[in-house]
């Protein structure tokens, strides 16, 4: 499409200031402007400031509150003192003439020149094509199965080609008709790498009445919990389930357990942070709990979310999120008879000690810790085998052991046996903090073969245990008798043929009642019924 000549050449390249406008420009430029059939998008008009003392993205800024108008330039430039840049928007050169060719900017008055119709978008983009088509266009490129990317949006490889300078991704919201159609339909939104200093209200609400769930915030500019905690993203507190922070300034001192918490209570529905997987019951396993000390609630709470945490990000192929939770100069004792990688040996403080076929490798400061853990074989930990021992804690200090396996993702069979003993430092400052000082790290490679002449997998939890002892019996039979109103030898009967498995054995206790398979003399009278404990049963059911 071309531009139709009689719009243009009679003010082609026309200097535009106090001196030369007259009212048949400003009559010209008015009767243009309102007139929709004409094609006024395709002149670019160029805008000249004199010595402006300060950068472009506050110039612009500036001039897009000073004269109310939505301003996209395109080809800025500083040369010779001269600031310039090219627009399109009549209206704001409409405003400018108002004006008298100049606006206040810290107490200065900043002057500015205008050379009307100085080039086409062809000149820019190399074809008739308006601002609106390329963003657009950008946009829709960026919108694939529900999610819109909007990552790093200022720097689009189309805008720069087309020398558009698209400074802030807020001037997106100057789009209203594209961003509404396109936030309806939008599941996942990406808003990272944007250097954005708080959450973009203009940008989210056109997001409020679709399905949004997901929103990256990752990379940014956010310094505190409170500039995320805005007004615009409690509207979505309701239904957000996965939400990315990593990368901003807030992540960078903030507490793993109490950076997760805290988002938890705001977003009660979140699934999943900076992609890892979050817990919904806040424990990540059923695990044997011996705490060989008494500790106080906020040891034991800090112990749950610890392990709920630390292996949904030691899972994680990267492991890359563990660095929080060293404190700067942590130390890590690693023995292992696994094949090490040679990174791994590169990394180490000092030469390996071997031992009886392992070797000792020890680490100083996070990063390097960071770097020998991502080293080690990608793992899964088994849920079931896992043991923590709880061997001291005091206000400064807490001193866990954690035994158990890992299953290697892509080779189910190879298995890795482990213990971990975790000394924590106790900072006490506007916030607790709980930091890795130490670890001493057994990493055992064996074989499924030898699984079970090694170590017993264990199976701890309310419902079902392996090998339980004469305590643990008695438990399981209280909760049993108090389900079914068995007898307490019947019951015993059918928990020990059911490997203890109270599921299993309800099941079957289940299919038998409805087929009238248990003669009633195995049933409990109702006067030898212990009614006055039920509560504290379904305590131990719960």
């Amino acid at each position: 499409m071309n531009p139709k000549k009689p719009y243009f050449v009679k003010y082609n390249k026309f200097l535009i200031n106090k001196q030369t406008v007259t009212p048949d420009i400003r009559q010209h430029i008015e009767t243009l402007n309102s007139d929709d059939d004409a094609p006024k998008h395709f002149a670019f008009h160029k805008i000249m400031i004199n010595n402006w003392p300060t950068t472009l993205d506050i110039l612009f800024d500036i001039l897009s509150e000073y004269f109310t108008c939505a301003l996209i330039p395109v080809s800025p430039s500083v040369q010779d003192e001269i600031t310039s840049f090219y627009t399109n928007n009549l209206n704001f050169i409409l405003k400018i003439i108002k004006l008298d060719f100049n606006f206040l900017y810290e107490r200065i008055i900043v002057n500015i020149d205008i050379i009307y119709n100085d080039k086409t978008s062809v000149d820019f983009f190399n074809k008739y094509e308006t601002l609106i088509d390329v963003v657009s266009s950008v946009v829709s490129q960026r919108f694939e199965n529900r999610e819109l990317d909007l990552s790093d949006f200022c720097n689009d490889a189309e805008f720069l080609t087309k020398k558009i300078y698209f400074y802030k991704l807020t001037l997106l919201s100057h789009f209203k008709i594209m961003m509404l159609r396109i936030g309806k339909e939008t599941k996942s939104l990406n808003l990272s790498r944007n250097n954005l200093w708080e959450p973009p209200s203009s940008i989210l609400n056109f997001f409020m009445k679709g399905d949004l769930s997901s929103i990256n915030l990752s990379y940014n500019n956010i310094k505190s919990l409170n500039q995320l905690f805005s007004p615009e993203m409690y509207c979505y507190k309701s239904k957000l389930e996965k939400l990315w922070l990593e990368g901003n300034p807030l992540c960078e001192d903030l507490d793993p357990l109490a950076y997760v918490k805290s988002l938890r209570l705001k977003f009660p529905k979140l699934v999943e942070l900076d992609g890892i997987k979050l817990n919904p019951k806040t424990a990540l396993i059923p695990f044997i709990r011996n705490y060989l000390v008494t500790p106080n609630h906020s040891t034991k709470a800090f112990v749950e979310e610890f392990l709920s945490l630390y292996f949904c990000c030691y899972d994680h192929p990267t492991r890359s999120k563990l660095l929080p939770f060293y404190s700067k100069n942590a130390t890590l004792s690693l023995t292992t008879n696994s094949p090490t990688s040679k990174e791994l040996r590169n990394s180490v403080l000092e030469p390996p000690k071997k031992s009886g076929g392992y070797s000792n490798y020890k680490y100083i400061g996070r990063t390097s810790v960071l770097k020998a853990l991502q080293q080690c074989p990608k793992s899964l930990t088994d849920r079931d085998s896992l043991t923590i021992d709880v061997l001291f804690c005091s206000e400064k200090c807490v001193v866990l052991v954690l035994d158990g396996m890992h299953i290697e993702p892509k080779h189910k069979e190879n298995h890795f046996t482990f213990r971990r003993t975790f000394t924590f430092e106790i900072l006490r400052k506007r916030v607790v903090k709980c930091l890795i000082m130490h670890e001493m790290f057994t990493l055992t490679h064996t074989v499924r073969h030898n699984i079970e002449n090694t170590i017993t997998p264990l199976c701890r939890h309310p419902i079902a245990l392996k090998s339980p002892d004469a305590e643990e019996i008695e438990a399981l039979l209280k909760i049993f008798t108090y389900l079914t109103c068995l007898k307490s030898p019947e019951a015993k009967k059918r928990l020990r043929d059911r490997q203890w498995d109270i599921r299993r054995a309800l099941m079957l206790f289940n299919t038998d009642l409805k087929a009238n398979k248990i003669p009633p003399d195995h049933f409990l009278e109702v006067e030898d019924m212990e009614i006055s404990d039920s509560d504290s049963v379904m305590d131990m059911v719960d």
